[in-house]
């Protein structure tokens, strides 16, 4: 992954994300993710959209398509993304959360793993709860984790917090409603998201390996 760091260009400041509290909103059932809404990752720290990179090869003839690459790294473990900017320096080092090894984010990559059967799905929603707790779930499974409907047998959780959560209370919910042996099972990927009414959550989804 040497190359990334000429490829991507010049590194910008990197910018310290804010952190405030969730807004305290009306419960609603509209979801939206910006990795959903324009297809593209974003990164887990600062919430950007990856740019995409420039092609590596603009003179060169090629059979076939060549897959979109962005201007970030991915874990292979927890499948957390960031951007350039954030990443720092060295691209190549570990995953800033898990220490898991990072690759270069491709069109591919994300979807492989939208292919891929889940075993397990837990939604944390920061914020106000729902007037319709069934009505929020279904609404969130359909846009971030449509795998959901073509995995049979795959377990369903949902907490409604009114504080802020970060990666260990994730895990650790994680472990509670699906056994302490779930990040060895499975491989565990996150994602923040938004909904329309202004609260936020985190969607965890366990793949089977």
């Amino acid at each position: 992954m040497g190359f990334l760091r000429n490829l991507f260009g010049k590194k910008q400041p990197t910018q310290t994300p804010s952190s405030s509290e969730p807004t305290h909103a009306k419960g609603g059932s509209n979801v939206e993710s910006t990795i959903s809404q324009s297809n593209k990752p974003t990164c887990t720290r600062c919430g950007k959209v990856l740019e995409e990179a420039a092609n590596m090869f603009p003179q060169a003839k090629v059979i076939g398509t060549i897959p979109i690459l962005y201007k970030g790294v991915i874990c292979t473990k927890c499948g957390k993304i960031e951007c350039v900017n954030c990443k720092g320096a060295s691209l190549q080092a570990p995953c800033s959360w898990c220490g898991g090894k990072v690759t270069p984010v491709t069109e591919d990559l994300l979807n492989s793993k939208a292919s891929r059967k889940v075993a397990h799905v837990l939604i944390l929603k920061r914020g106000s709860k729902p007037d319709n707790d069934a009505g929020y779930v279904q609404q969130v499974l359909k846009t971030l984790a449509p795998e959901v409907f073509k995995s049979p047998g795959v377990q369903v959780r949902a907490r409604f917090l009114t504080g802020s959560v970060d990666q260990t209370y994730v895990i650790g919910a994680a472990m509670t409603e699906f056994g302490a042996d779930v990040g060895d099972k499975y491989d565990l990927w996150t994602e923040n998201f938004s909904d329309a009414d202004g609260d936020g959550g985190i969607l965890l989804k366990a793949f089977y390996k």
